[in-house]
């Protein structure tokens, strides 16, 4: 299953566009792979998969309120994480390190 039909089964019910959907799909796909150290690879890793599905439903979700950290209305209190990746910096970068070559030990 790609991760664009992933996200429209999280999405079910919701008005989707899809040129938007793929976009933000691609969005969250490029930052992922700028966060690994792998800007222009040919294919996305499929064990990152998971979060690009979980970044492109927080941005789908928050497309209307961009840029607001803060909002209160009478009991109701609105505020976003201004980086949607911070919630998966741990995960990041442990594929990193597990895919990089970063912590091994090399005997010649």
């Amino acid at each position: 299953m790609t991760i664009l039909e992933r996200v429209k089964i999280r999405l079910d019910g919701e008005d989707l566009k899809d040129p938007l959907i793929e976009e933000l799909v691609q969005t969250a796909k490029d930052r992922i792979l700028l966060r690994v150290g792998l800007s222009g690879a040919d294919e996305f890793p499929a064990a990152l998969e998971t979060i690009a599905v979980e970044v492109t439903v927080k941005a789908w979700r928050r497309q209307y309120y961009e840029g607001i950290t803060s909002e209160s209305a009478d009991t109701i209190n609105t505020s976003f994480v201004e980086d949607i990746l911070a919630e998966y910096a741990q995960e990041l970068s442990s594929w990193k390190s597990a895919f990089s070559g970063e912590g091994r030990v090399r005997f010649l």
